[in-house]
């Protein structure tokens, strides 16, 4: 199984690199498609202001109405005050790869003891309670590499770089 977004081997020739490119690229779309749904709290294919809100607020993110409403403003292509999925990706990708994307107050929710740092048991359950179902294997084989030096736990510079990394 894999872990969001794969990346190409790098000792592949071009057709396996094509081909692990387009597999990438189906696993960031369904990722997304996953995100989407999470907000998408009425499943009727739209993402709106008001659940842009409500999800924010369950997942305790900092976000205010005119945020909210910016957002939207900014990538509703067709104006109708709604994201359609595509619009959403947009969204997405571009915040993601944004170098001062602001993943603070995802760090504060998934440093569930305030210690500061993020276990690999708190990224498990944070991950899970976001909708992202992903065993302790799973995560044991991404999460160590972005460990502070000499500890079992991120800081939030790794953090910020492992969600980077993982969603692009």
């Amino acid at each position: 199984m894999t872990f969001w977004c794969c990346k190409a081997k790098p000792n592949a020739d071009k057709s396996d690199k094509r081909k692990s490119s387009v597999k990438s690229n189906q696993a960031c779309m369904a990722e997304i498609k996953d995100l989407f749904d999470l907000f998408d709290q009425d499943h009727n294919g739209v993402v709106t202001k008001d659940e842009i809100l409500r999800t924010f607020t369950s997942l305790r993110l900092p976000i205010t109405e005119q945020h909210a409403e910016k957002l939207i403003k900014e990538f509703d292509r067709n104006g109708d005050d709604e994201l359609e999925f595509m619009e959403f990706v947009s969204l997405i990708r571009k915040y993601l790869s944004d170098t001062d994307y602001p993943t603070q107050g995802m760090f504060k929710y998934f440093d569930r003891d305030g210690d500061g740092y993020i276990t690999l048991d708190e990224f498990v359950k944070s991950m899970r309670c976001v909708g992202v179902h992903i065993s302790e294997k799973e995560a044991a084989e991404v999460v160590p590499k972005y460990y502070t030096p000499g500890t079992d736990k991120m800081d939030y510079n790794n953090f910020n770089k492992l969600m980077k990394n993982l969603m692009l």
